[in-house]
């Protein structure tokens, strides 16, 4: 078994173990994987040989992301695929515990991924990192809102102006992407040249970007795609979804299905603390479910604590000593004051736990309470593990199902 990162025609073979893997169509993936590696540089792709064959394949780029409200920098595992006939044989844990060794070591601090299952990723140290609401409104639902503002896509000349709502909005939640100009235009509307006109659209292939604008600033913004259901029904389905206001989001929806002539609804996501519970007038009409969201991993203990925002007005020392699947022990003592977290020699109250655990609290996943009804930690530890969970700098964790992983 040879494990390594995978570079030019290697990277169609892996992206053709991905669609094997995943039942997609041959070839489909081949784009996208080359265009990870030149947006996020060489050793984003990895892969596993068994003598002369590829076997077993994934992504593992760098990305920044939000967490305490700063950019830190993170990364995302995506497109884990081991030949069907090949599976069960360990390839896929190698390749993850050397691409999560290679991630450490170019100073990714946290990373997130879309599981097949959360029982296998756990076992390398992911755990369940944020939860979503997908919520369903018809078109009836949507003509019953009140209208406020000009929805209008996405054009280059606005594009300035879309990146710095998104960031205004994303910046809110831990785990969302900082998203470069570049970002937006190679990996998420697959430009190839990136730049156009003032007055083209920035989305012109199947995701397509419609923005609110009210007083001359956008005040919600949708990434979306058109889906037929089985019986031929048009519907929308979103992937990002952010907004100022519950009165902007009603009126983008709104806005988007008078657009679409015989669209019967919208599938949207958002965090469940910002579900918008007072923009409906019958809100039994609207179908909400509480799904699941991505796994996350610290890598770096003391260079995630350094990095995040602390919550205000939070000060004290704090130990750890975190147990780590891949990194074995991670321990440290930190000074907290003035939002930062700065190593110091002298102990503070102690918190030990596994690195699942540690990213749960300090991401604002789970509380201390909780983890202690878990026996993921001792009462004793409270103390020191509210200290930590200051550490998500009291934001919502939340990735929206635009990101990748």
């Amino acid at each position: 078994m040879e494990v390594r990162t995978l570079h030019g025609d290697e990277i169609d073979a892996g992206a053709d173990v991905a669609t094997t893997a995943f039942e997609c169509e041959p070839g489909s993936w081949r784009a996208g994987w080359h265009r990870t590696e030149e947006l996020c540089g060489p050793g984003a792709i990895w892969g596993v040989y068994e003598g002369s064959r590829l076997v077993s394949s994934c992504v593992a780029p760098p990305q920044r992301v939000f967490a305490g409200g700063r950019s830190i920098q993170g990364g995302f595992v995506g497109g884990v695929a081991t030949l069907p006939e090949e599976r069960r044989k360990g390839y896929a844990e190698a390749m993850l515990r050397a691409a999560l060794q290679a991630s450490r070591q170019r100073g990714v601090l946290i990373t997130y991924l879309w599981p097949f299952s959360y029982r296998y990723y756990r076992k390398l140290g992911w755990e369940l990192g944020n939860d979503g609401v997908l919520v369903t409104v018809t078109a009836d639902v949507a003509g019953r809102i009140a209208a406020d503002g000009e929805a209008r896509d996405v054009l280059f000349a606005d594009l300035d102006s879309v990146m710095e709502f998104y960031t205004s909005q994303a910046r809110r939640f831990n785990g969302m992407g900082d998203r470069s100009r570049e970002w937006w235009l190679r990996f998420l509307a697959e430009r190839t040249p990136p730049e156009g006109a003032a007055d083209e659209p920035v989305f012109a292939g199947g995701l397509k970007a419609t923005a609110l604008w009210r007083d001359d600033r956008i005040s919600a913004l949708m990434l979306w795609r058109t889906a037929e259901e089985e019986d031929g029904t048009l519907l929308v389905n979103a992937s990002d979804t952010l907004y100022s206001d519950a009165g902007a989001l009603g009126s983008l929806l709104r806005a988007l299905l008078e657009r679409l002539p015989g669209c019967a609804k919208i599938n949207f996501g958002c965090a469940p603390s910002r579900f918008p519970h007072c923009l409906w007038d019958e809100p039994r009409d609207v179908s909400r479910s509480l799904r699941c969201g991505a796994m996350a991993r610290v890598l770096d203990v003391a260079g995630f604590l350094q990095a995040t925002g602390w919550a205000p007005g939070v000060e004290g020392r704090l130990s750890v000593k975190v147990s780590d699947p891949v990194f074995d022990e991670d321990s440290g003592s930190f000074e907290v004051c003035n939002g930062q977290a700065v190593p110091c020699r002298h102990p503070g109250p102690e918190l030990r736990c596994t690195i699942q655990t540690f990213t749960q609290l300090a991401t604002g996943y789970l509380s201390p309470e909780e983890a202690v009804a878990l026996g993921r930690i001792q009462a004793s530890e409270v103390p020191a593990a509210r200290l930590l969970s200051a550490a998500s700098g009291g934001l919502t964790p939340f990735r929206s199902p635009q990101e990748p992983g």
